[in-house]
């Protein structure tokens, strides 16, 4: 059992403690391995030759992939992008402890911290953004992502580069699977595990000032076998003022007596009571001594 509260303090005194991968953690990499380079010959020949297309040509639209990664499948497509799954050349070279971060053991998310055991192979995912993306939005989604450098169960952002018209960004791979195929048979264990990840990851970037504003279950990767889950795709996100109203902003009360579960306003009681907030700040303001 977790105690969230607990954990984060934890998690704080820990802050500038190495970390280093166990006897159970170097014998999972190795079976991982074997595992993940093979999944492309896993799929039917056609989506095979499809994606082996898609390859070739995402490495001749951005050269200098060949020299830091080797990309052996395909992960996922949308609308504004692609992902795919690659081994990361020379992750041994580089010092990788930015994103890792410091998650002690008693973390939940103490996995994102472990560091890979010298000589083994490394999977990262890689995010092709297509051009019809625009510049705003994508500076938006780099910039969210680097905010949320340290956040529980959120994907992180190793490096990024631009090549011309392509952009790729640089994530640690998450092993999941789709949530279509296990979400009716998952244990009670499962189901917590599942939410105490998405809760813990929101809560996280909640506390950055950044929304998310596209939870579901495509975007959030989680291993039923693991019970570890990553929140991704910050294509939507934005950052909010917790001050001021603004477009999109919480219309939701919190618990009062009268509403155990709180109540929504509308947009006019959100502002009405905002300016009542900072007449009453005004008032103190006034009342205090000039310096």
């Amino acid at each position: 059992q977790y105690d969230d509260d607990d954990e984060r303090e934890n998690e704080e005194e820990h802050d500038d403690l190495d970390v280093h991968p166990t006897s159970d953690d170097i014998d999972c990499f190795a079976l991982d391995e074997s595992e993940e380079e093979a999944t492309l010959k896993l799929k039917p020949i056609d989506e095979q030759l499809e994606i082996q297309h898609e390859i070739q040509d995402f490495k001749n639209a951005v050269p200098m992939l060949g020299d830091d990664y080797k990309l052996i499948d395909r992960l996922g497509t949308g609308t504004f992008s692609s992902v795919y799954k690659a081994i990361d050349l020379r992750y041994h070279e580089w010092d990788n402890s930015p994103w890792l971060g410091h998650h002690p053991p008693a973390s939940s998310a103490h996995y994102q911290s472990v560091p890979k055991p010298p000589g083994s192979r490394v999977f990262v995912a890689i995010k092709r953004i297509y051009v019809t993306s625009g510049p705003e939005r994508i500076k938006n989604e780099l910039l969210l992502m680097e905010l949320c450098r340290g956040c529980r169960h959120v994907s992180q952002l190793i490096t990024a580069f631009r090549h011309e018209d392509q952009v790729a960004i640089v994530m640690p791979y998450h092993r999941n699977e789709d949530f279509r195929e296990y979400f009716m048979e998952l244990p009670m264990p499962g189901i917590k595990e599942y939410f105490r990840c998405l809760l813990r990851a929101l809560r996280d970037i909640h506390a950055r000032h950044i929304i998310h504003r596209d939870v579901k279950p495509a975007n959030f990767l989680f291993d039923p076998r693991t019970g570890q889950g990553s929140l991704c795709d910050f294509g939507l996100a934005q950052r909010f003022d917790s001050k001021a109203p603004a477009h999109g902003a919480c219309l939701h009360t919190t618990m009062s007596k009268d509403d155990a579960h709180g109540k929504y306003r509308t947009k006019s009681e959100y502002n009405s009571d905002w300016v009542r907030s900072q007449q009453v700040a005004a008032r103190k303001k006034s009342k205090t001594r000039a310096e």
